[in-house]
């Protein structure tokens, strides 16, 4: 009987789950098409929960679970490297699942929005009045998240590249994770360009209004929207394959792979690094 990590690792739960969350994903999607664009008059209860462009919602709570599951497989990497006492591997899958463990914090309690509110706050009792930073007091929370978020990022990539990059399938997923990420510039883009259409400019008026004066283009935003948020999560999914197709060598024995895990197209495993015993 394999191992738990050899069956965390193996081809048959990884393409299984790979395929499970992919499916929900989809799911999640044509919800939000269903019951916003082809049943308008579906109950406002189901309008607000599918819709994945919302927050506090199922598709919230979803968007968080990925994010979750994925930090988990990150976690999991994390402790097999460190089982082998491989130092800064350690490190670099742990603030993997940091970041990622974080984002699903994020986007359960929208974090980043309570932080923007207590920023503006001291901005406001220390009396600054400074033209700039009055404009952009509600946008702060960017640079206090996002400074050391890149530089965690930037350790993590230092450390886990190797492994990804010596496992064929870690590699190919993750990289098309990553242009699923960074397509959403063009997403974002036609999204703009939809409202610009209507004639509002870069004075939105909000949706319901722009619902009730234009709703055929606002059932084209609706298409860009779920086509923004299905290439996040499904980069999520194919994040957490990545990751666990990385602990696939890890786990193999004296150069084989563990029962589970034959033919994966892994390669042996990476050499430590300088600082790793």
């Amino acid at each position: 009987m394999p191992s738990l990590e050899a069956a965390l690792v193996s081809n048959k739960f990884i393409n299984r789950l790979t395929v499970f969350l992919s499916v929900l994903v989809v799911l999640l999607c044509v919800a939000h098409l269903v019951f916003l664009v082809f049943i308008p008059d579906s109950p406002y209860f189901l309008q607000f929960q599918f819709d994945v462009d919302r927050e506090g919602n199922w598709a919230t709570w979803f968007n968080s679970t990925l994010d979750l599951i994925a930090g988990g497989a990150a976690l999991f990497i994390a402790w097999l490297h460190w089982m082998r006492k491989e130092r800064s591997r350690t490190i670099g899958w742990f603030l993997a699942a940091t970041i990622l463990i974080y984002l699903s914090m994020d986007d359960a309690a929208q974090i980043h929005d309570r932080l923007a509110v207590f920023i503006s706050s001291i901005i406001d009792s220390l009396g600054i009045t400074t033209p700039i930073i009055q404009k952009f007091k509600e946008r702060m929370w960017i640079v206090v998240l996002g400074v050391p978020g890149i530089i965690a990022a930037l350790i993590m990539l230092r450390f886990i590249t190797r492994d990804v990059w010596h496992t064929p399938r870690a590699r190919w997923l993750i990289l098309i994770g990553f242009l699923l990420l960074v397509s959403n510039p063009i997403t974002e883009a036609i999204e703009t360009a939809i409202i610009y259409s209507a004639g509002y400019g870069s004075a939105f008026p909000g949706e319901e209004i722009f619902k009730a004066e234009h709703y055929d283009i606002w059932q084209q935003l609706q298409w860009a929207t779920v086509t923004q948020e299905a290439t996040e999560m499904l980069a999520v999914v194919l994040f957490t394959a990545g990751f666990l197709y990385a602990g696939q060598p890890l786990v193999s024995q004296g150069g084989a792979p563990a029962p589970g895990i034959a033919n994966s197209g892994t390669a042996q495993v990476p050499p430590p690094s300088r600082d790793e015993g």
